[in-house]
């Protein structure tokens, strides 16, 4: 996979992009808009470079998880698609003044977007783009997250100790969390177990990768989740949750065999911000409730595996996490 990710070139991720403008509904104009790279570099992949921005480390990221954190029944999908783009095109038709508090992609993008005369429809497509990747993974990486920990009670009281000292009045201390490590060892088996997600290219020229030659207008489909089971990456029983494959000096989510955010061009820029709010949510659930499993024989979900996901698998159809909550009347320095 690493030559694949390599050979940008020759194997190419525009064609995939362009079929998500075609399917959210973005007109003729605003597809040609978005792609015309007469100036220099289009406005797809100048947006590509503000996503990165936005969700790498530093100030914007910073900024975004201090929102995310402050706000902790869709329809049918494509009613809810509509809806959601009427949303956005409603926002982006108000003036500046009248929206403040946007993030920095949000800003710096719809300033491209204007300078290229683009309708506020194409626009608010593009961002709920944006939204709709940011969004469509986090709340499963909860859900498996805390049902794998509260099947676990020695596990589950450990990271209660080790995020003790993590919650504040006003919420978490996100740097505290992300150097708890049983909680990030725990959030990345999960990933290990319950993602699903494959990479796609397009070849656009014959490529030869070692032994095997990719001919031209092929796609390329690359699933990860058979990696993730691979036990000389990591170790025996590799269909248990054992946390302790991403602890000590020989971490697994170091390795070439941990995809749960792909790589390459495509290496997937909310991997920050996803850990982030997962962190906190299963912090925040830990220490604002005494939490327990309702069942007197609980048994874990299972996953979903015939159901094609773009990232972590759901549980099947029926199964859930059934647990009792009783908020603490607690106060945090």
């Amino acid at each position: 996979m690493s030559l694949v990710y390599k050979s940008t070139e020759s194997l190419a991720f525009d064609d995939f992009i362009r079929d998500l403008h075609v399917g959210f509904g973005m007109s003729a104009y605003g597809r040609e808009t978005m792609w015309d790279d007469t100036a220099g570099k289009c406005l797809v992949h100048q947006a590509n470079d503000i996503h990165h921005a936005q969700l790498h480390p530093g100030e914007h990221l910073d900024d975004l998880t201090q929102k995310f954190l402050g706000q902790i029944e869709p329809r049918k999908m494509h009613q809810a698609m509509e809806r959601n783009t009427n949303a956005f095109t409603r926002y982006f038709q108000l003036p500046l003044e009248d929206r403040p508090g946007a993030c920095y992609y949000v800003k710096s993008f719809e300033a491209l977007q204007r300078e290229a005369s683009m309708n506020n429809r194409d626009l608010a497509i593009t961002i709920h783009l944006f939204y709709w990747v940011t969004n469509a993974n986090v709340f499963k990486i909860c859900f498996w997250l805390l049902s794998y920990i509260l099947h676990r009670p020695e596990t589950l009281e450990k990271i209660k100790d080790e995020t003790q000292g993590c919650l504040l009045n006003d919420g978490v201390d996100i740097d505290k969390l992300l150097r708890c490590t049983l909680l990030n060892g725990s959030f990345s088996e999960v990933l290990r177990l319950t993602s699903g997600a494959s990479s796609a290219r397009t070849v656009v020229s014959t490529t030869q990768l070692r032994d095997k030659i990719l001919r031209d207008n092929r796609k390329l489909l690359m699933p990860y989740r058979q990696l993730h089971f691979e036990e000389k990456a990591f170790g025996p029983h590799v269909k248990d949750f054992r946390p302790k494959r991403f602890l000590g000096d020989n971490k697994a989510d170091n390795g070439p065999y941990f995809k749960p955010f792909g790589g390459g061009i495509t290496y997937c820029s909310g991997r920050f911000i996803a850990r982030r709010e997962v962190l906190a949510f299963v912090a925040l659930i830990l220490h604002r409730y005494d939490i327990k499993l309702a069942d007197a024989n609980p048994v874990l979900p299972r996953l979903d595996e015939r159901t094609p996901t773009l990232g972590v698998l759901g549980p099947v159809k029926g199964d859930d996490t059934a647990v009792m909550l009783t908020a603490r009347d607690l106060h945090y320095v």
